[in-house]
């Protein structure tokens, strides 16, 4: 079985209830664990949730943060998932990652195949006018290199994570990726060509451009620079109110002051 893990941070309602209409729509057996990054966030949303996908075949777990006054972070909030589901492969999805039809069967199909460990899907955006050449990007580094990331809708053999969970601070994702591509021959990495499709809200609310030169930006600063996650995740968090401009200056004064 397949246990699908949503982290959510103060998610809009919409967005919750778009993605249990895809998951209703996949139509096989699964287990889907939403682990809520902030103490009982979705409070009366959860009979919601229950009744919306009671005759569907998901079987539905709620896990909340269980500590006071404290946010997880998204891998802290995926691990949290992790430990409390009971499917034999983990499948990481973002809530606004889309599968595709028969997605799930896909994985199941994949992983009849012993020697695979984890994969993942390519990728489009909701605007795709807007991303062609990023996705055209993105999708080639993730063929060529395993580079996986968050909206890839990242899939992993429970008995793999449960010595190799999610690290607890800022890019988990990238740096998982990382982890997988060390430990891991390519033959054991499966990435499937039909896409997710990835929310283009986020880009287009701060701007497309800026969030994606910003995001290259990090990237390079950690690849190339070996600038610290802490000063990376306080870049990222501010970006959305600066100029270009700006976070390239930001990211000169990083990259100087190392």
């Amino acid at each position: 079985m397949i246990s699908i893990i949503i982290p959510i941070f103060r998610a809009i309602q919409e967005d919750i209830f778009l993605q249990l209409d895809s998951l209703i729509q996949q139509d096989i057996e699964c287990e889907l664990i939403i682990s809520d990054g902030e103490k009982d966030f979705l409070g009366s949303l959860v009979s919601m949730i229950s009744d919306y996908i009671s005759s569907s075949k998901i079987s539905l777990i709620i896990v909340n943060n269980p500590l006071d006054h404290t946010v997880l972070s998204r891998g802290e909030s995926m691990n949290l998932g992790a430990e409390h589901s009971h499917g034999d492969v983990l499948l990481f999805l973002h809530l606004d990652t889309i599968l595709p039809q028969n997605g799930l069967q896909m994985i199941s199909d994949i992983l009849k195949d012993d020697r695979i460990i984890a994969g993942c899907f390519l990728k489009r955006y909701s605007h795709p006018f807007a991303f062609g050449i990023t996705e055209w990007i993105l999708n080639l580094r993730t063929i060529l290199f395993n580079n996986i990331v968050g909206t890839n809708a990242m899939f992993i053999r429970r008995d793999f994570f449960n010595k190799n969970p999610f690290s607890k601070g800022f890019m988990e994702d990238v740096i998982y990726s990382d982890m997988l591509r060390k430990k891991l021959s390519r033959d054991k990495i499966f990435v499937i060509s039909e896409p997710v499709v990835v929310s283009s809200y986020k880009y287009i609310k701060h701007g497309v451009m800026k969030r994606i030169l910003s995001n290259f930006l990090i990237m390079y600063l950690y690849r190339i620079h070996g600038i610290a996650l802490e000063d990376l995740e306080k870049m990222y968090r501010s970006a959305k109110d600066q100029s270009l401009y700006e976070i390239y200056k930001q990211g000169c004064r990083l990259i100087f002051s190392k």
